[in-house]
């Protein structure tokens, strides 16, 4: 739990309800200028800080208050998703303003129908397979990422059984493809190297997972353990593909 509350905006979260008793999602939200996905993520990582009231608001439980008390004796640092503060900044910027980042987001797909036009690639899942069909490509690229998208939509609905956050999670769907281009190198180099190339796969996939699970956890306000789980399903179904 003490990791948990380095966060400052979970330490935010244990102030307004120290002060306060009691609040709202959307109070929490408006005084922290965080999406409510955001804000729902935080929440759940203060389970036993915090609880919900028979209204539907959120409260600061006994334990919250005497841990919120004691971090105000040490200075709090903005380590958030899995140690890394630049991603979690990042993906909960794109929360809170999507518009801002759909522009970035769009050229990336762009730029990665251009990429796979050249080397007769086509997008599959979170990963790339051959194609000779370059005139399908315009529909292929966004398909695939609509795909993507609507099954991690589906999965996050079962988890947490609200909407929001459907436009954050596209452009992380989006952005988090970029690492993917990496197992693209070895064609491009024309190294035909199956040990670079798998190694290559790995690692792309690997980091292409961690920022789609960050992205999925401040869009929709799932814990990450939890976001990972879903994207190595989207893994799964990736390999399965890949053997037809």
């Amino acid at each position: 739990m003490g990791d948990v509350l380095k966060n400052p905006h979970r330490l935010k979260i244990l102030e307004i309800l120290s002060q306060k008793r009691v609040a709202s999602i959307k109070e929490i939200a408006d005084a922290l200028g965080l999406s409510l996905p955001t804000v729902y993520y935080h929440l759940e990582l203060l389970k036993g800080c915090v609880s919900k009231t028979a209204r539907g608001e959120f409260e600061i439980t006994e334990e919250g208050l005497r841990l919120y008390t004691e971090s105000l004796k040490k200075r709090a640092s903005p380590r958030s998703i899995a140690g890394a503060p630049f991603v979690y900044s990042f993906f909960s910027s794109a929360a809170r303003r999507p518009s801002r980042f759909l522009p970035a987001a769009l050229a990336v797909a762009a730029l990665e129908y251009l990429i796979c036009r050249a080397l007769l690639f086509e997008p599959r899942l979170i990963g790339f397979s051959r194609s000779l069909q370059i005139e399908a490509l315009p529909f292929v690229v966004p398909l695939n990422i609509l795909i993507v998208f609507a099954i991690l939509e589906a999965m996050a609905f079962a988890v947490t059984k609200r909407t929001g956050g459907e436009l954050p999670l596209l452009i992380g769907v989006i952005l988090s493809r970029m690492p993917l281009w990496l197992a693209l190198i070895d064609p491009l180099l024309g190294l035909n190297s199956s040990y670079f190339s798998i190694a290559l796969l790995a690692v792309s996939q690997l980091i292409s997972i961690y920022l789609l699970s960050a992205s999925i956890s401040l869009s929709k306000g799932i814990r990450q353990e939890v976001s990972i789980m879903m994207c190595l399903v989207l893994l799964y179904l990736n390999l399965l593909l890949g053997t037809f």
